[in-house]
């Protein structure tokens, strides 16, 4: 499996090779929890031959609930937005399914061996994207229905969509200062 229940899932989604260098270097330096850290990519379309790349339907589900791209994205930054938003949906599913299995493996764990069963333990740590995209944080924080859109479009519970945390602002929260 990946990890134990004390285990703190961080997902990294980072445009600065060097930024999600330093993001790996505090998850494996933190002593508090263990971190187990995942490259997020943005879905990339196919190079060559398919020229239809078929969107998730996600999008079009999430793009029918917004009329314009969200602030701080201005209108030249569609694809930008879609990119963030497709990092934070991939990550925030993986983590979901992620779980869900942790959770099927616990209580199976409890059914063999039922004697042996404590209280189950659940994430102390919460799973999060960070990332060195600002709009992206910003978005999040600036617009409240964006996360219920996201999650509806998504087929997620809006507690299943990660919290976003900016990279320079992640070194403090583990304890260790990133220089930037």
């Amino acid at each position: 499996g990946m990890g134990g229940a004390d285990a703190q899932h961080i997902w990294i989604f980072c445009e600065d090779e060097d930024v999600g260098r330093d993001i790996l270097a505090v998850c494996r330096g933190c002593r508090r929890v263990r971190m187990v850290p995942v490259m997020v990519s943005a879905a990339t379309p196919p190079r060559g031959g398919n020229i239809t790349v078929v969107a998730p339907s996600w999008r079009s589900r999430l793009q029918s609930m917004l009329a314009v791209v969200p602030y701080p994205y201005g209108l030249d930054e569609r694809a930008g937005f879609w990119s963030d938003m497709d990092a934070l949906v991939n990550a925030s599913l993986s983590n979901s399914t992620r779980v869900k299995e942790r959770a099927r493996e616990v209580v199976a764990a409890l059914r063999a061996n039922p004697r042996k069963g404590g209280p189950i333990q659940a994430n102390r740590w919460p799973s999060l994207l960070v990332t060195d995209r600002k709009k992206l944080c910003k978005a999040m924080l600036a617009n409240a229905d964006l996360k219920a859109n996201l999650a509806q479009a998504a087929d997620l519970d809006a507690s299943e969509i990660l919290p976003v945390v900016l990279a320079a602002d992640f070194g403090v929260i583990s304890g260790q200062v990133i220089q930037a």
